[in-house]
């Protein structure tokens, strides 16, 4: 059986959904740091703090140069791009699947009256539970489990 290759769109989901999820973790880090770094500086939130104050610019260079803000920073903008190739891929998928006429989603055949027709001499049985064809021979329904025969 020959291997089916991902989609676009499926790609193109996967990379959209992880880039948001590891965005927001990203971002939780980044406030969680900044926050710590404004107390270690007596900096509290809510609280008017002078721009111009020697404290204030401290506090500022700790936090360019901390990892626990640096690295989640570059995540956020690593998953923003990210982010715009999961909707690119799938915008792309969606038109490749749109001209191959072939259905976004595929589902299994809907069964047709010839799936149900007796073959050459052969008496079809139904399940009394799901209704599905049973062979006579058949004790329990081979779709839902249902005993058929005592």
């Amino acid at each position: 059986m020959k291997k089916k290759k991902p989609s676009l769109l499926i790609a193109g989901v996967a990379t959209l959904i992880s880039a948001i999820i590891i965005g927001i973790i990203s971002y939780v880090i980044m406030m969680v740091t900044t926050y710590n770094v404004m107390l270690g500086y007596g900096i509290y939130p809510n609280e008017y703090v002078d721009s111009a104050s020697a404290n204030y610019n401290r506090m500022l260079n700790n936090l360019a140069s901390n990892p626990g803000f640096l690295i989640p920073m570059l995540l956020i903008v690593l998953c923003v791009i990210a982010g715009i190739v999961g909707f690119v891929l799938i915008i792309v998928g969606a038109i490749k699947a749109s001209k191959n006429n072939k259905p976004i989603v595929t589902n299994n055949p809907t069964p047709t009256y010839r799936d149900f027709m007796p073959q050459d001499g052969e008496t079809i049985h139904f399940c009394p539970t799901c209704g599905a064809k049973i062979n006579e021979s058949d004790k329990f329904c081979p779709n839902c489990g249902t005993q058929v025969k005592n």
